[in-house]
């Protein structure tokens, strides 16, 4: 490039953004571009860009303002797209009638690694800030999956896509869903002659590119604004892969489909469509959307929080706004003291997993870029958004927390002490076969006799414990959908049949915890970290009781656990519940 001066910013300023225009060149290497100042509020039309930043390995230089400015692989690659499309002769009806009407064959971008001072640290929290008022505001959104992956038949994926599409149109209105899988999986049997294996793994590619799990995309797609989607040279609309989705996820779990077919559906598709829905219906919360951004990535783990927070209904507080200058440890930090000091429950704790986090996080802090943890136990029924278990009998959590030190005091019982601890379920059967955790677990249960020490048998307080009382808490819906079944041998067929309906949950909730027994007899699902000698503790506030690690001065948090029992506040609802009461200090 002749010009070798390196582009430089001028600042922006109150409700100000800068805005992309791609120039028309003579040369299809050559991509030059325009960046100009507006008004947020009285801007020109313009489309922001969805996209994966992707690696900083491969760099290109484009032209912006006459200067030089590097970007990555990925973003190159839009720009040269999006320069071929723009063109009088390519404008297509979908992304072209305005340009067509203003007769300009050029159209305005905003493109975050362009548009933002990425160096700038105080411009980049602004401009965060304001990223879902940037992309409200948007005519359209072009969610661009990449380039088409080498070797890949990008026509075959769309082709395959639009049959699903055409599936979920034509049955869009069975309400049984049990019908439209039928219906859709016969569809599929009687034309699956038509697509070879090839398509099939085109359209893995394409439903698994990066961008699906990139968490910016949370905020980006679930906007109102029109999007569609590019994928190299092809498009479609976001509903457009919604509903294929839809249709395509009913295939998945029909019994008969090869492997490639189940692994064609990508569940993050649904999941952020499902947090779309919430958000306009001005529902979701911070702790209902943290879980799932564990299944997101981002370059930047800050990212994990700042990406969401504009869109959760409890996101917009100042003390939790996005600061890049601050580490990721004091962004988790700071995020769990908030929620902890303004609800005065202890509901996130449930989201804390002893050996899943990083080692200079507090204990009482969710690590939130670990991925493989145990799913936190149901907190809420979902029809009625009642508390399903209560533990801590209703009395409010006492909270004090320490900046500085990082501490966090909370008060509370010491009801028991961890004596007897089972193998944990590996998520990984071959590293563990499900049936020898089930062997120890009935093995270790067998040890407290006939009689549960809170009433009834041991055997139903076992069946409660592995289910985590699902049933008594208006929740089970008789399956499953990500648990698996667990092969069992003739030996020990002999027990009750209704005990392997319930050891079916043998699944997500026992993933990663363990069985555990008390010294006073109670039985335990708890934390795969814990140790014979660990503290059972009902913490004011807490809907579960928690196991705490003495570790001299202070304790450490392992995590939260299922106690058949007590789960109804029996151990708090005592005339001398005030002798046992202390306070806990928590690193």
């Amino acid at each position: 490039m002749g010009n070798t001066l390196s582009f430089t910013y001028c600042p922006i300023s109150g409700d100000e953004i800068r805005l992309l225009k791609i120039l028309p060149t003579s040369s299809s290497e050559k991509i030059c571009c325009s960046i100009s100042h507006f008004q947020l509020s009285s801007c020109p039309a313009y489309t922001a860009l969805s996209y994966t930043w992707g690696g900083s390995f491969w760099t290109h230089i484009i032209e912006l303002n006459g200067c030089e400015f590097v970007v990555r692989s990925n973003l190159h690659a839009f720009l040269k797209e999006a320069q071929e499309r723009f063109t009088k002769e390519n404008l297509t009806p979908e992304l072209g009638s305005d340009i067509e009407q203003n007769g300009n064959s050029s159209v305005w971008f905003w493109i975050d690694a362009i548009c933002i001072n990425q160096e700038d640290i105080p411009e980049r929290n602004a401009q965060v800030l304001r990223m879902k008022d940037i992309y409200e505001k948007a005519e359209r959104i072009i969610c661009w999956l990449g380039s088409l992956p080498f070797f890949t038949d990008g026509m075959a994926a769309i082709r395959l896509l639009d049959f699903f599409y055409d599936l979920s149109q034509k049955y869009s209105n069975i309400n049984d869903h049990s019908h439209a899988e039928a219906i859709i999986t016969d569809s599929l049997g009687s034309t699956s002659h038509n697509f070879k294996q090839m398509d099939w793994i085109s359209l893995k590619n394409m439903l698994h590119r990066p961008w699906w799990t990139r968490a910016w995309v949370v905020q980006e797609a679930s906007t109102p604004r029109r999007k569609v989607i590019w994928y190299g040279p092809y498009e479609r609309s976001s509903k457009h892969f919604w509903k294929a989705a839809r249709a395509l996820f009913l295939i998945s779990k029909q019994p008969g489909i090869t492997q490639l077919q189940k692994e064609a559906y990508n569940p993050s598709a649904s999941l952020f469509n499902h947090m779309r829905v919430a958000r306009e219906e001005n529902k979701l919360l911070l702790l209902d959307a943290l879980p799932s951004m564990r299944l997101y990535q981002a370059t930047d783990p800050r990212d994990k929080v700042f990406a969401i927070l504009a869109i959760c209904q409890d996101g917009k507080h100042p003390d939790i706004a996005p600061h890049y200058e601050n580490s990721t440890e004091d962004v988790f930090t700071n995020l769990a003291a908030h929620i902890l000091s303004r609800d005065e429950r202890l509901d996130i704790l449930g989201h804390c997993h002893y050996s899943r986090r990083a080692p200079s996080l507090p204990t009482w802090v969710p690590d939130w870029t670990s991925k493989w943890v145990a799913l936190d136990f149901s907190h809420r029924n979902e029809k009625t958004l009642e508390r399903v278990y209560n533990a801590c009998f209703s009395i409010p959590a006492v909270i004090r927390i320490d900046r500085t030190t990082r501490t966090l005091r909370l008060r509370g019982i010491k009801f028991d002490e961890l004596f007897s601890v089972g193998l944990a379920r590996n998520p990984d059967p071959n590293i563990t076969p499900d049936v020898d955790v089930l062997r120890n677990w009935l093995s270790l249960a067998s040890r407290l006799g006939n009689d549960y020490t809170s009433g009834g048998t041991v055997f139903e307080a076992l069946q409660h414990t592995l289910c985590a009382d699902i049933t008594e808490s208006s929740q089970w819906n008789g399956e499953d959908e990500r648990g698996g079944k667990v092969d069992l041998p003739g030996d020990i067929y002999t027990i009750p049949q209704d005990f392997f309906r319930c050891s079916l949950l043998l699944n997500r909730r026992t993933v990663r915890r363990c069985l555990a027994t008390t010294r006073k007899g109670y039985l335990a699902l708890a934390p795969q970290e814990t140790k014979p000698g660990d503290l059972l503790c009902v913490l004011y506030g807490g809907q579960l009781p928690f196991v705490l690690r003495n570790s001299g001065s202070y304790f450490e948090l392992i995590g939260e656990a299922y106690v058949h029992g007590i789960m109804d506040g029996e151990s708090i609802n005592s005339s001398n519940i005030r002798n046992m009461e202390q306070e806990f200090e928590i690193h």
